[in-house]
């Protein structure tokens, strides 16, 4: 695969696009003075506790208040005793602020985003609320009941919420999700530092290698090589840029994330109200560092200072990428020369074409995203159920596509076309997950319904493309149709 990063500075916006075999996979944008506070660390001031969300709105002196959910704040009673005995912050796996590629084996992944909640039964309440029955009937059935596996999380557990917290109360919390649309912020206190090669969870003490690692040999060394360096309460992840890596690497990266922590700590302690304390690397930092470990075959640029900074950047971490870091000097814009504009201009569209001659659309909503797969023109010398399959497989790429380029998710609900053989359905899922298995956002997708619909959840973090390029129009509201 052929892998390039094309970076765009101009009026103050960086904009990084990432192109895999040509096309366009990944948007990254940022304006100057606008960095997105993902990842940030906060002393926020709680301002209410809802006993019934079981959740608080946090202040962060930014606006919008952040929302903490009781989940995010401690799995165990005893566990939050020790947390405030220790004057630090417990976190889970650190799954809320590593990237999908960087999932812990060891320690499961975290799955316990919302819509992965919503999403169970989904059909039976859509369905349901169609024909105006609410919530769904129970049947009079005389039917054992079937013995369900426990949850990994064991919420009747958890103390309540306005035990935990009282308003006025300050509170070290991370940015785990950025606000979007009318929701303010989602924040944890589950807090979590990411390295080039690691990531520290302090107070934490438990350890994990990245799932994308696959050599057995390999993880158990770096698995052993991470117990080397972890010190005693302290949590870390080995991420996939590790893989290679010595002791002496993971050591350095190790001393200079606790004193991160150790400087957040100081911070949190002076002064009163909401404060940041923290903030991760600019764009450009946080891109090289993220895309560490994966192949790069060009870096190009249109910006001197950029030019500059990178190759800083590249002779301390990879010297590697000094030959393959090109200035681009054209006058035609640089996004245009590489066809970076024209993808962006179809991510933007509801329907996209496919290479068979069928094509997707693409509609979301404020519950969910709804994504219907048509053959279109297409036919096959082979008959319909070969040009079926062959419209769902090359759907089945470009849904990935998409919701990764879009950056959208929440709950995604995929009509494909129907298909009689179980057969074809497992390839057309296998295809699926192989095509998201690229995505850095975490993914869960769900076997074939009874009505033929594939359900899966995709985790947001930022806004969407859509969100970050355009504004609702004031004629039409966004419906897309103007009342005559």
């Amino acid at each position: 695969m052929r892998r390039e990063m094309i970076l765009n500075e101009e009026k103050g916006q960086l904009r990084a696009a990432i192109k895999e075999d040509g096309s366009l996979v990944e948007l990254i944008m940022e304006r100057t003075g606008e960095r997105t506070i993902v990842g940030a660390v906060f002393r926020g001031v709680v301002r209410s506790v809802m006993p019934s969300m079981q959740a608080a709105f946090i202040d962060l002196g930014r606006g919008k208040n952040g929302f903490l959910h009781v989940a995010d704040i401690v799995e165990d009673p005893e566990v939050y005793d020790r947390m405030f005995k220790l004057r630090g912050e417990r976190i889970e796996d650190g799954a809320e602020m590593i990237e999908a590629d960087d999932a812990v084996e060891e320690n499961g992944d975290g799955d316990g985003d919302d819509a992965e909640k919503e999403s169970e039964g989904l059909l039976g309440r859509l369905v349901n609320f169609a024909l105006g029955r609410g919530k769904q009937q129970p049947e009079i059935k005389q039917e054992k009941p079937r013995r369900r596996r426990p949850r990994r999380r064991r919420r009747e557990k958890l103390p309540v919420i306005q035990d935990l917290l009282k308003e006025g109360q300050n509170m070290t919390v991370q940015v785990a999700k950025e606000a979007l649309g009318s929701k303010g912020p989602r924040l944890t206190s589950h807090i979590a530092l990411p390295g080039k090669f690691l990531v520290l969870m302090p107070r934490e003490d438990k350890m994990g290698v990245s799932q994308q690692i696959k050599s057995d040999a390999e993880r158990k060394r770096l698995r052993d090589l991470a117990r080397k360096v972890k010190p005693k309460g302290v949590g870390l992840i080995v991420r996939t840029a590790g893989e290679g890596q010595n002791e002496k690497d993971f050591r350095q990266e190790v001393e200079n994330l606790l004193a991160v922590w150790q400087d957040v700590n100081k911070r949190a302690g002076e002064g009163t109200g909401p404060k940041m304390l923290h903030q991760d690397d600019d764009m450009l930092l946080r891109l090289i560092r993220d895309q560490s470990g994966l192949p790069v075959d060009r870096v190009v640029t249109n910006s001197r200072r950029m030019m500059d900074k990178l190759r800083n950047v590249f002779k301390k971490t990879d010297q590697r990428l000094l030959d393959k870091l090109h200035l681009y000097d054209k006058q035609e814009p640089i996004f245009k020369h590489y066809g970076v504009s024209e993808e962006i201009e179809k991510a933007l569209r509801e329907k996209v074409k496919l290479k068979s001659g069928g094509f997707i659309v693409i509609n979301q909503t404020e519950a969910l995203v709804a994504i219907d797969v048509n053959t279109g023109k297409f036919t096959s010398a082979s008959g319909m159920r070969q040009a079926i399959l062959t419209t769902n497989l090359d759907a089945a790429a470009e849904v990935a596509r998409q919701l990764r380029l879009r950056d959208i998710g929440g709950i995604v609900v995929i009509d494909f076309i129907d298909m009689d053989h179980r057969r074809d359905q497992e390839r057309v899922l296998n295809r699926l997950r192989e095509a998201c298995r690229a995505d850095k956002s975490r993914t869960k997708i769900y076997p074939v319904s009874r009505l033929g619909l594939v359900e899966m959840t995709r985790k947001r973090v930022r806004r969407g493309l859509a969100t970050a390029l355009t504004e609702t129009c004031q004629t039409c509201g966004g419906r897309g149709y103007i009342i005559k």
